[in-house]
């Protein structure tokens, strides 16, 4: 069979942020992609990079319990996964219950589950 060229992928469908079918808008979620630039998928995508990385060092430190330079580089990562979940929680909702802040409603229910259509 001759060399056929591949198609071309279908363009990823542009979510509508904060609307969901059937459910209300979050008042706080902009209607843009965060001040920092990134979308709600490249955020997501650098919490998984560093849950990686923090994992890895876990793992390398159990074996190398005094090396200084890794446990500087795990504590370096873990404030800076901390910083992104926080931003990811404050702009697009909590990724865990852990992080649900708001005092007057449960707000870990308000958004679409992932397997509710829910876009990156």
């Amino acid at each position: 069979m001759p060399n056929m060229p591949k198609p071309m992928p279908a363009p990823m469908p542009v979510p509508t942020p904060g609307m969901t079918p059937g459910m209300q808008p979050r008042p706080e979620m902009p209607n843009q992609m965060p001040m920092n630039g990134m979308s709600k998928a490249a955020l997501m995508r650098q919490i998984c990079i560093a849950d990686f990385v923090i994992l890895d060092l876990n793992l390398y430190l159990d074996t190398h319990p005094m090396d200084q330079n890794a446990l500087a580089m795990y504590h370096e990562q873990n404030n800076k996964l901390r910083m992104l979940r926080a931003q990811y929680a404050n702009t697009y909702g909590p990724l865990n219950i852990f992080e649900v802040q708001d005092k007057n409603a449960w707000t870990w229910v308000r958004d679409p589950w992932p397997w509710e259509g829910s876009e990156m």
